[in-house]
């Protein structure tokens, strides 16, 4: 992405940490509630998938808190029509079914995006700043078709 003359507004790099660092752990708390519920049954398998949806919705939260800090994460969600937050008439009609196995896979990979990206707030100060600034631009773009993925996947 070119800067226009327009500087970005400098980045609070321990509060992005902070806030990847949660997006991290709601997502693996989402993969622990959804291979439980590959095991479980009946209401059990209803209410794990509840609270990995819960799981799924404060991971949203945080990203939206993530892209009020970081215009570049704000814009690349948007390019990919990613909505903040779902009316609450479309939560009720998410189902898991037999696509666990892949949302594991999907959030797994979504935490790696997020690990790196604690990692690249690390070498700020790095000779390699502008190759990292390179990278952090595919990482969001990744990161968005990851969350477009699993909200259609849901």
């Amino acid at each position: 992405m070119k800067m226009r003359g327009n500087r970005l507004p400098p980045i609070d790099i321990e509060h992005m940490k902070l806030l990847h660092e949660e997006a991290i752990d709601q997502l693996e708390m989402m993969i622990t509630t959804l291979e439980a519920a590959n095991q479980a049954t009946d209401s059990t398998r209803d209410t794990l998938d509840q609270i990995s949806i819960n799981n799924w919705d404060a991971y949203m939260d945080v990203i939206h808190s993530i892209c009020m800090h970081d215009e570049i994460m704000n814009t690349t969600l948007k390019k990919q029509g990613m909505p903040m937050r779902e009316s609450d008439s479309e939560f009720s009609e998410r189902q898991f079914g037999v696509s666990r196995l892949l949302l594991i896979a999907l959030l797994v990979g979504l935490i790696r995006r997020h690990r790196r990206f604690n990692r690249f707030y690390s070498y700020r100060a790095n000779p390699m700043h502008e190759y990292l600034q390179q990278t952090m631009v595919m990482e969001r773009e990744h990161i968005a078709v990851l969350i477009a993925t699993i909200q259609d996947t849901m």
